[in-house]
This record gives structure tokens, C-alpha cells and sequence, in this order.
């Protein structure tokens, strides 16, 4: 997946847990909705799944957590936070400071397990990463990759 989605090795995953996003959420005062994405067939299965989206009717949400088959290597968890004033005034996000959405505060230094590098990184982009990572207050752990590991056969 570090082809589809960096060009070079100017990105890094993040490692978490489902808990650890919760308890980094714990304190805000934002209502955020958590749910893992299921992936579909379009053309057969139908939204309602009784134990992963056990969701009768349709809802404002059913699009935001379902996405092809095709996507099913991402194994994908959404938050939600639904934005009343915005369902109410068509021109809510032109008079926001940020017109595509809002910044919810979370505590990164519950939410990150580790940072993983790129398999095709050196340790010039670790220092960098880690420096990064130390001037804005974060003591984190940083792994490369383990596809950079060669296989044994």
C-alpha cells in the first residue's frame, strides 16, 4: 500500500488501536461516531447487515461507511461527526475558516502507538521524522516497515 499512496518517502503510517482512538477522543466535547467501513458488492448485497451495520433504515450515514469490494485491503475505520448547522444552512462551510470540514482536537500522544516508516526510507528521513516529532512536544516510537525485511524462503 506504500505505492498507492506515496509517490516517494515524503509520508508515514500511523499504528493505533480501536481503544487507543477512543480513549485519545475521551475528552473532547465533540460527539464522534466510530464505525468500521464494510465493503460490498454493489450490485448484490444490500446496506443492512445484521451484526457489522445492524441499521434497518436508511440513513444519512449508510454511504459514509460502505465502499466497494475493490477497497477491501484498507480494512478502513470512519469517525463521523455530523455538523446540525450545516444539514440546516446550505452555506454553512463558506463562512467557516475551514470551508471542507473542521478540526476535531484528539491526543495524539494516546492515539499513536508508533509511527512507521517506509520500506524504501533511510535513516536520513528517520531523523527527520523524529525531529519533527520531538520539536512538537512528542516522544514517539518510529519502526521502518517490515516489507523493507527480506523474505525467507
Amino acid at each position: 500500500m506504500w505505492r498507492l499512496y506515496l509517490k516517494t518517502n515524503e509520508g508515514v503510517a500511523i499504528q493505533t488501536t480501536v481503544k487507543r482512538l477512543m480513549d485519545a477522543l475521551a475528552g473532547n466535547a465533540t460527539e464522534v461516531d466510530i464505525s468500521k467501513v464494510r465493503y460490498i458488492d454493489y450490485d448484490k448485497d444490500c446496506f443492512h447487515h445484521p451484526r457489522d451495520y445492524d441499521h434497518r433504515n436508511y440513513n444519512l450515514f449508510m454511504p459514509l461507511v460502505h465502499k466497494r469490494n475493490e477497497f477491501v485491503h484498507e480494512r478502513e475505520l470512519r469517525l463521523i461527526h455530523e455538523v446540525n448547522d450545516a444539514r440546516l444552512n446550505k452555506d454553512y462551510w463558506t463562512t467557516q475558516e475551514f470551508e471542507r470540514g473542521m478540526f476535531i482536537e484528539i491526543d495524539l500522544s494516546i492515539l499513536i502507538d508508533k509511527v512507521i516508516l517506509p520500506p524504501t526510507s533511510d535513516e536520513a528521513v528517520r531523523m527527520k521524522a523524529e525531529k519533527i516529532a520531538t520539536g512538537l512536544g512528542y516522544n514517539l516510537s518510529f519502526e521502518k516497515s517490515t516489507l523493507a525485511k527480506p523474505a525467507l524462503f
